[in-house]
């Protein structure tokens, strides 16, 4: 595996889990972010990347700060 794929399923694996944390469905955040909920769940699934302006709205969802996600600071 890549640097830039273990990157990608990491950050998906951590997004999927802040989700569920969260208490949202799926669903619930695709609609709300606009997009299929397919493509949510590519997402993370580490399928495909995430666009950067979407992991902000879903760290923004989420209520994460993104200095604090991305330092792998969050405990959820």
């Amino acid at each position: 595996m890549t640097d830039d794929a273990a990157l990608t399923a990491a950050t998906a694996r951590r997004l999927r889990v802040l989700r569920e944390a969260c208490g949202f469905s799926q669903t619930q955040v695709a609609r709300e972010l606009g997009i299929p909920q397919t493509t949510l769940g590519q997402w993370e699934r580490g399928v495909t990347m995430i666009p950067h302006v979407k992991v902000l709205a879903l760290l923004a969802r989420y209520r994460v700060d993104a200095g604090e996600f991305v330092a792998g600071r969050i405990a959820r």
